[in-house]
């Protein structure tokens, strides 16, 4: 019986010290975060669309003296190959 005492005291006390610490956890309001950079937009779904972007991104990563008119477009912008950054834009202003 003093055994089960024991062990009834210790659930006790690990089931206190577990409600209070997840608590603290939940009334610590979110971390302030200092973005500099604005949102990235959303990944492509479609696995090619999405190749496309990373390698897109790629080379003007790569590239530091590439310009706006250097990076090409993925294919998949209802292109069959890759169009220079201005030729889209003049063809497709937003």
């Amino acid at each position: 019986m003093r055994c089960g005492t024991v062990l009834l005291v210790v659930a006790i006390a690990l089931g206190l010290v577990a409600r209070s610490e997840s608590s603290r956890a939940s009334t610590a309001g979110p971390t302030p975060v200092a973005t500099t950079l604005p949102a990235q937009p959303p990944l492509a779904s479609d696995p090619t669309l999405l190749a496309g972007d990373l390698a897109a991104d790629e080379h003007a990563l790569r590239d530091p003296s590439s310009s706006e008119a250097d990076v090409l477009f993925p294919i998949g912008y209802a292109e069959t190959q890759p169009v220079p950054v201005a030729d889209y834009s003049a063809a497709h202003p937003q």
